[in-house]
């Protein structure tokens, strides 16, 4: 296989290059002076005088008149004059050795530190290009991002605002099942209190009686009336129509005063709370929506098991709301004819603990994990939104807690609040 040579032009081009690397006439005058001195004034006695091509005293002396001039030549090129009074040829020739050693030496240091320096200039240039193209791409890309985090911030803001909706859909939906089960509730007491007064009304209308007998009649006609109203009844009657009917106030008084946290649900305020006092509410509203709504044709009873903790700060509108989401989750979970909730509190290692376990079918291992997903939901379509348990854990995650599930198929499910104590 045969080389490629190299074409004339590129041999001219390489020449041309060359040569403007490298003065020929200044490799003489830029060589140390000191130097050429030693040397020549040892080998030739000092009886010389060394010049430029332009007959310039570079060293020597010039008050001689020299017999013999030699020149000295770079490429073809003469670069100096060598002029000597000695007629010795073998000091002569090994002057001139030397002077093309150090002329040949200095052209390689100049042309190999005109070559480095050729080389960083380019190797400045590209990355100077490099650099420029480098900044006008950080300012494209950096636009860019700027766009991109304007964009990032309005679909943020549109999710956050679809998020709140979905939010707001999922408390309506938890109210709309609270009024039908508080309706329901309150107008059970309301309806014997209506009997009890319309009855009441009647004894009183029968004991009225008994006063125009006393004006008009004799005190066997009053002792007959007596005997066919059954007065005695009447009267043994009367004070337990008065206290069922309290009992029955007392009981829409207890529903009203629970409805009042729910009224506040979206208050943000943190004040110090007994979490007792929340649960029991929280029963309180939830027990007429389970037995009248979600479980209507079931019996589920639901047990309060609540230990000793300390009272602690938390959003209690928003608390309130995820033990609501977390009892009628419960609720909804039993299929059987029967059920039981329990609902349990206490005080661990500075977190009260809050659960709530069914005895429902329990939660399949291949969903647990996906179960606070927004959105994720094992209900029929139109039942649920899929929000109950993710909002539940966003309310946990804002008290600094934690929202944890256990659940063994067939046996049920516990879902528990960790929530840390905070005092002032």
């Amino acid at each position: 296989m045969t080389k490629k040579m190299p074409s004339n032009s590129s041999l001219e081009d390489n020449q041309k290059f060359f040569d403007a690397l490298l003065d020929a006439p200044t490799l003489i005058s830029s060589i140390d002076r000191t130097k050429i001195e030693n040397i020549l004034n040892q080998l030739l006695n000092k009886k010389y005088c060394l010049l430029t091509s332009d007959n310039t005293i570079l060293c020597g002396r010039n008050d001689i008149n020299y017999t013999k001039r030699i020149t000295i030549n770079y490429d073809l090129e003469p670069i100096a004059f060598l002029e000597l009074e000695s007629q010795d040829e073998d000091k002569a020739n090994l002057a001139l050795q030397i002077l093309n050693m150090l002329i040949q030496s200095n052209a390689r240091y100049t042309m190999a530190s005109k070559l480095h320096i050729e080389a960083i200039n380019e190797d400045f240039k590209r990355l100077y290009i490099e650099h420029q193209a480098l900044v006008t791409s950080e300012a494209k890309y950096k636009a860019l991002s700027e766009e991109l985090e304007q964009r990032v911030k309005e679909q943020v803001i549109q999710i956050q605002q679809a998020q709140l909706k979905l939010y707001e859909s999922e408390k309506m939906v938890a109210i709309g099942q609270l009024a039908a089960g508080i309706a329901h509730e309150i107008n059970n007491p309301i309806g014997f209190i209506q009997s009890n007064l319309s009855m009441l009304k009647n004894y009183i209308t029968t004991l009225s009686g008994i006063k125009e007998k006393l004006l008009s009649s004799d005190i066997s006609t009053i002792k007959t009336y007596w005997s066919e109203e059954d007065i005695d009844f009447i009267v043994d009657d009367i004070p337990n129509i008065i206290t069922e009917s309290l009992q029955g106030t007392a009981r829409i008084s207890e529903i009203v005063k629970s409805l009042k946290l729910f009224s506040n649900i979206d208050n943000e305020a943190v004040n110090l709370i007994d979490i007792n006092e929340l649960i029991t509410t929280a029963y309180t509203v939830s027990t007429g929506t389970i037995k009248n709504t979600i479980a209507k044709d079931k019996e589920i009873s639901i047990i309060l098991k609540l230990g000793d903790i300390p009272h602690t700060n938390c959003m209690p509108g928003y608390l309130s709301q995820a033990l609501l989401n977390l009892l009628l989750n419960a609720a909804q979970a039993i299929n059987n004819p029967s059920g039981k909730i329990l609902i349990e509190s206490k005080y661990q290692e500075n977190f009260i603990i809050i659960s709530i376990q069914d005895d429902g079918p329990g939660i399949p291992k291949n969903i647990i994990n996906r179960v606070c997903e927004p959105f994720f939901t094992t209900k029929d379509v139109g039942t649920g939104t899929g929000l109950g348990l993710s909002i539940c854990q966003d309310i946990a995650k804002a008290h600094n807690g934690k929202l944890t599930i256990n659940s063994v198929e067939g046996k049920g499910t516990c879902v528990s609040l960790w929530l840390p104590v905070s005092t002032p």
